[in-house]
Parts: structure tokens; C-alpha cells; sequence
């Protein structure tokens, strides 16, 4: 669920109902999502503002004896790179949501397994062989990347984990390297569903929300590039609309200062 809001990866949770939470296998390779006719959602409960993220579920093994697996939750994508626009919380956490889960009423401490992609390749070995944290956007990483052997510098770039940011801070042209590669999280716990009866999981996290500098629906007043898609989206009407001019036409009168979340 992409809107404003940044949620979890949609996978398999149960047969036949798809959702956040899903059943995984931990192997050498990491965790591999599976599917079981044994256990299923019974009912889904989700509550989302703009400070938190939250939802409930009941699972049910509705098989003769109780099932032992593992609950994985997949956090959002931390794409590197120039483009990126997206609000990522804590950029220093490690659990840069916030995410936390309760089952049956007892906090659970999940284990997180994080891995680092670019160009398709797992790379996080090599970042942890040379003490670079996982996190794209940390400041411990950019001086971590800053301190780099030059042969593994000239490699990283050579190999698109990394480009050089050329800027003017007014002290004349720096350069700096940053992190191209994704990170991908993936909370998970072990659990038992006992046979016939109820386990209750809930989560929560706070919701990731991007933003932009201006108004895509609207410019000059009339209908932007995005009003269409936003209208479908979001339910705009020509009451918003005509609030939406009066503030774009009193923000333009000293500068931008309005913003789209």
C-alpha cells in the first residue's frame, strides 16, 4: 500500500487470505516465505493516522496438532540514491519505524534480518567486512564510506554501490560518497499455533510519509498534472479544490511555503 503512507510489503499470510504478516521458513539463505493450509486469518483489524500504523489479527490452526513456525514482517524498502523522496523515520535506527509486536497479550522481541542489494547482487558481506553500516542514509555510513581504502572506493563505484555527490557547500566543489544499494528488513519471531484455538497478533509502526515543496493537483488554480489521479485516489471535490487555490494563491505571494503529504 503505497499512498501517503508507506506500509509493510504485502505477502502470503495464510490460505487463502493475503496480508502483512506471513508464515516464513529461516534457511542458510535467509528467510523464504511459505504457505500453510493449516493456519488461518480469521480477522484483520487495521487503524492507520498519521502518527501510527496499527493492526490486529487472529489466527487460527484449524489441523489436529499445533503448528510451529515463524511470523515474518517485511519493513518498507530503504532505497539509496539522489531520487529518493521518501521519509524513512529514524535514519540512525536500525528499526527506523519503530516496529513492535504483540501475540496473546506478551510483548514480543523480534529477531531482524537486514540485507543489502544493488544491481540485483547481495552485497551486505562486503559492507559489514569494511565496517560500513547497513543504513543508507546515517551519517555513521556516510563517514564510514568517507574513510574507505581508495582501491574499494574506485570498486563500489566501478560497481554501482555507490556514486560520487559532487556539491558547493560555500567552501568550493566537494565531493562525497553515497550509498546506490537497498536495504531490506524483515522482522521475525518464532510462535506455535495451538491446535483450534486463537493466537493474536498485533503490530504497529509509524507510517513513513513522504512530501514535496508544492502542490501537484493544482497549479494557477486550475487542475494539476496529478488531479486526475489524485481525485480518483483521494476523493477530491470542488470544495477542496477551491481551498487548495486560496492557499496556493497566498503562498505565492512570498514564496512556496505550502507543502503535499
Amino acid at each position: 500500500m503505497r499512498w501517503t503512507l508507506l506500509l509493510g510489503g504485502l505477502l502470503l499470510a495464510s490460505n487463502p487470505v493475503f496480508a502483512n504478516d506471513t508464515t516464513a521458513e529461516l534457511t542458510t539463505g535467509g528467510l523464504i516465505y511459505s504457505q500453510t493450509s493449516e493456519v488461518t486469518m480469521e480477522e484483520e483489524n487495521l487503524y492507520i493516522s498519521r502518527e501510527e500504523v496499527l493492526v490486529d489479527y487472529v489466527f487460527r490452526n484449524a489441523g489436529k496438532s499445533d503448528f510451529e513456525s515463524i511470523i515474518a514482517f517485511p519493513m518498507p524498502d530503504v532505497v539509496g540514491g539522489s531520487q529518493s523522496d521518501i521519509a524513512y523515520g529514524d535514519p540512525e535506527s536500525d528499526n527506523f519505524l519503530g516496529f513492535s509486536v504483540v501475540q496473546d497479550g506478551r510483548q514480543i522481541t523480534p529477531q531482524l534480518q537486514q540485507r543489502v542489494i544493488a544491481m540485483g547482487i547481495d552485497r551486505t558481506e562486503e559492507l559489514l567486512a569494511q565496517q560500513v553500516p547497513l543504513l543508507p542514509y546515517s551519517e555513521k555510513t556516510g563517514v564510514a564510506l568517507k574513510n574507505l581504502p581508495e582501491d574499494v572506493k574506485k570498486r563500489w563505484i566501478s560497481e554501482g554501490l555507490v556514486y560520487v555527490d559532487r556539491y558547493d557547500a560555500g567552501k568550493g566543489w566537494q565531493e562525497d560518497l553515497r550509498p546506490v544499494w537497498t536495504l531490506r528488513s524483515v522482522y521475525w519471531w518464532k510462535t506455535t499455533f495451538p491446535a483450534g484455538k486463537p493466537v493474536r497478533v498485533s503490530h504497529r509502526y509509524k507510517p513513513s510519509v513522504g512530501g514535496t515543496v508544492a502542490m501537484s493537483f493544482i497549479e494557477g488554480g486550475k487542475p494539476g498534472f496529478n488531479h486526475a489521479t489524485y481525485t480518483d485516489r483521494y476523493c477530491l471535490d470542488a470544495g477542496f479544490m477551491k481551498t487548495a487555490a486560496k492557499l496556493e494563491a497566498a503562498a505565492g505571494k512570498s514564496g512556496p511555503h505550502y507543502t503535499e503529504q
